[in-house]
């Protein structure tokens, strides 16, 4: 039996073995109740049904926000839903952003065709349109619409609808602006890391599978040159203990966000600690926030915030060898470049050590001089 039906003769809908009341276009208007009793292969039926009825070639449902208890269909649906377009059953997601300052219509479009794909990529899905809505942008608000190709077959609308609502979350989180630092960390810390999956590794992300291992010294140093290497570079960084990165022709990208298993309850006051002790100067600003997962699992984010050029390099007590040594005496000084990392190399030191003596010579040399006084015309 059909789960959902589209009757010809009658122009009425049957969800779930009942009569469906239409909505005001007489569109299927769905509840998120119905959506996992509800397979795609039926919705594309009835849809194309609705359409041919009408010697058309496009039909739509509409999800309801409300609960079944309150249903009702004149109010239509909301910002996810679903559409048939030249014969594809396709996901619909409605945008809420804000006009770019430039009034370039092609430039929001790009972006969020930009943000999303890697998303979709990740669960074999793709973006087959995206374009502005008139009828819903007004002057402070750019109404965008997105049609996403997702396999369907074998498949529940639950399961759709979810990849859509993901989407949705996702150009709620970025807009249309580059993704940053500050909102990839907010994003994070909002419990909505799964989000990252097909986003790319670079010089101020990075993900990590374990947790570092704080009982040894050698993943005490670990934690140390991580935190040392951003805090070293132009943007800070942040690291997402608990994602799984796999690599790519052209870098990394995230694959996967489970989090980890804490080892320790206390796992902030430990993070500090270790860098309190490892990392000089201290960095200021750093957050590390646990962030709770599925079951006992979590995440653990530690921001490190873009760093004074005067406070640069930072240095690690203790140090990694090539061969993979731990050596507790040595001090090592590392960066972020891309999804890699690269040592600060002795010419660069000792550039820096002789600009700093150079800066104290001259204030020595002038600390008993007169001020200039400029004259003026």
């Amino acid at each position: 039996m059909s789960t959902v039906y589209y009757s010809a003769r009658t122009e009425e809908w049957t969800v779930r073995g009942e009569e469906r009341r239409a909505g005001i276009s007489g569109q299927l208007v769905l509840t998120k109740q119905d959506l996992p009793h509800l397979r795609a292969v039926d919705l594309k039926a009835a849809l194309v049904a609705h359409a041919k009825n009408y010697r058309s070639d496009e039909s739509e449902a509409d999800v309801s926000e409300l609960h079944e208890d309150h249903f009702d269909a004149d109010l239509g649906g909301g910002q996810v839903g679903f559409e048939l377009r030249q014969g594809a059953l396709l996901v619909s997601v409605l945008y809420f952003g804000a006009w770019p300052s430039d009034g370039e219509e092609e430039n929001p479009l790009h972006s969020v065709s930009r943000l999303v794909a890697p998303s979709l990529d990740h669960v074999g899905a793709s973006l087959h349109s995206v374009e502005i809505e008139d009828g819903w942008s007004g002057p402070e608000v750019l109404a965008v619409r997105l049609r996403l190709r997702i396999p369907w077959r074998g498949r529940t609308l639950d399961y759709l609808f979810a990849v859509g609502e993901d989407v949705l979350q996702l150009c709620d989180a970025f807009g249309a602006a580059e993704i940053t630092r500050d909102s990839v960390a907010d994003l994070v810390r909002g419990g909505c890391a799964g989000l990252l999956v097909g986003q790319a590794e670079g010089h101020w992300l990075d993900a990590k599978s374990e947790e570092y291992d704080l009982t040894s010294t050698r993943g005490k140093i670990s934690l140390a040159q991580a935190v040392a290497r951003f805090a070293n570079a132009e943007e800070g960084g942040l690291i997402v203990v608990g994602a799984k990165a796999k690599k790519i022709p052209d870098g990394e990208v995230i694959r996967e966000v489970r989090g980890i298993v804490p080892r320790h309850s206390d796992t902030r006051a430990r993070y500090l600690r270790v860098l309190d002790h490892h990392l000089y100067p201290p960095a200021l600003g750093i957050r590390i926030d646990l962030i709770p997962a599925e079951g006992k699992r979590a995440l653990i984010a530690i921001d490190i915030p873009p760093q004074p050029e005067e406070q640069k390099p930072f240095l690690v007590h203790g140090a990694i060898t090539a061969e993979g040594e731990t050596e507790g005496a040595f001090i090592s000084i590392v960066q972020r470049r891309g999804e890699g990392s690269i040592p600060i190399t002795a010419p660069m030191i000792h550039s820096t050590l002789a600009a700093g003596r150079a800066l104290l010579r001259g204030q020595t040399t002038h600390k008993g001089d007169r001020p200039r006084v400029e004259e003026s015309d």
